[in-house]
């Protein structure tokens, strides 16, 4: 019946590349935001009572700097969160 065979080896490997920092739920887009949200508002408390205490102009540098990385950062967990909501049937969202 079968006289000639043939066999086909691959050597192909694949590796999964689904990451848990870059994967996104709604409860952790939403844990992030009000996490970021907290710590903008430590750091803005912190610059508002810098008379009050003594930080060098290199602290209050960083703290700004922070700050404005933070806000960014809020800003993109945002569009996350609006993709991740998007995404009705699957509950999450990957970055590549």
């Amino acid at each position: 019946m079968f006289t000639d065979v043939v066999v086909a080896i691959d050597g192909s490997k694949f590796k999964a590349v689904n990451n848990k920092k870059k994967t996104y739920t709604p409860k952790k887009a939403k844990d992030l935001i009000a996490r970021f949200d907290k710590s903008i508002a430590h750091y803005l408390a912190i610059l508002a009572d810098k008379d009050k205490q003594e930080y060098s102009d290199e602290d209050v540098t960083v703290m700004h700097e922070k700050v404005a990385w933070m806000k960014n950062r809020l800003t993109e967990l945002a569009d996350i969160e609006a993709r991740v909501n998007e995404r009705n049937g699957h509950g999450y969202f990957s970055i590549k």
